[in-house]
C-alpha cells in the first residue's frame, strides 16, 4: 500500500462521509446536514452552500428525479438503493478527488488551467459483494483522463439527455472560474456526474504530486480506494 495512503488524506479533511458538506466538505455532524429536496441524494450545511454548486448539482439532481419519475415500480427500489449506494460511496471519496483531481488533469505543471477545458477524468467502478465499510462498497477498476469531446459522444449511451451532455460540456462556473469535471460510471452502465471547483493553493498538498503521474494515478488511487483508507468509517 503506498506510504501515504492510511494517514495524509485524513489529517487534512478528517471524517468523510454523511457527515460531511458536499460544497465546502466540512464534517459538521449528521444532525446539522440538509438534503436536497428534488433528488433527496445531496446533503449541504446551509442555503448558501447549496445555492452556491446548485449550477453543478443540478444534472445529478435532474437526472435523478426524472429516472424515479418513468421506472415502473418493480424496478423503482432497485434504482433506489444503487443510487443510494454510489451516493454514500461519492460522499466519502468526493474530498479526496477535489484535492488530487488537479494533479491528475496536470493543472498545476506546465499543462495548466486549460486541461480543466478540454478534458475531464474518468473512474470506472464495479460493485463489492459484503463490503467492510461504506468507503469500499465499490472497487474502481480503471481510470483515465479523456478528451472532453470523446467523452461526450459516450454519454448517449449512458442514457444522458441533450441537455445533460450539454451541462456537462460547460467547464466554467457563473462566475467564470474553471471547473474539473468527472465521470464515475458502473458496470452496470450508472453513471454519476461531478464538476468540482479546484484548490488554488496547493501548499501543504506535496503528498498528492503522486498523482501527476499519468500512469500512476489510477493504480494509485485505485489502492486507497480497495483499502477505504482516506479517513476511517
Amino acid at each position: 500500500m503506498s506510504e501515504f495512503a492510511d494517514g495524509t488524506l485524513r489529517n487534512i479533511f478528517g471524517a468523510a462521509g454523511r457527515d460531511t458538506c458536499e460544497a465546502c466538505f466540512k464534517n459538521v455532524g449528521r444532525a446539522n446536514l440538509k438534503r436536497c429536496s428534488g433528488c433527496n441524494q445531496a446533503f449541504y450545511c446551509s442555503p448558501q452552500c447549496q445555492k452556491r454548486v446548485w449550477h453543478m448539482h443540478k444534472i445529478i439532481c435532474k437526472r435523478t428525479t426524472d429516472a424515479l419519475a418513468a421506472l415502473p415500480n418493480e424496478l423503482l427500489e432497485a434504482y433506489k438503493r444503487d443510487s443510494k449506494a454510489i451516493t454514500l460511496w461519492l460522499s466519502h471519496w468526493q474530498p479526496m478527488l477535489y484535492l488530487i483531481s488537479p494533479y491528475i488533469l496536470g493543472i498545476r505543471d506546465s499543462r495548466g488551467p486549460e486541461m480543466a477545458r478540454t478534458h475531464c477524468i474518468v473512474l470506472d467502478i464495479t460493485e463489492r459483494s459484503n463490503p467492510p465499510t461504506r468507503a469500499q462498497a465499490y472497487r474502481m477498476t480503471a481510470g483515465r483522463v479523456y478528451p472532453i469531446e470523446e467523452w461526450l459522444k459516450e454519454m448517449p449511451d449512458l442514457e444522458f439527455s441533450q441537455e445533460d451532455i450539454d451541462l456537462f460540456a460547460d467547464p466554467y462556473a457563473p462566475d467564470g472560474s474553471p471547473l474539473i469535471r468527472i465521470a464515475v460510471r458502473t458496470s452496470s452502465k450508472f453513471c454519476r456526474l461531478m464538476k468540482l471547483g479546484f484548490v488554488q493553493d496547493s501548499d501543504g498538498l506535496d503528498a498528492f504530486e503522486t498523482f501527476k503521474d499519468p500512469d500512476e494515478w489510477a493504480p494509485t488511487l485505485a489502492e486507497f480506494i480497495e483499502y477505504g483508507t482516506a479517513a476511517s468509517f
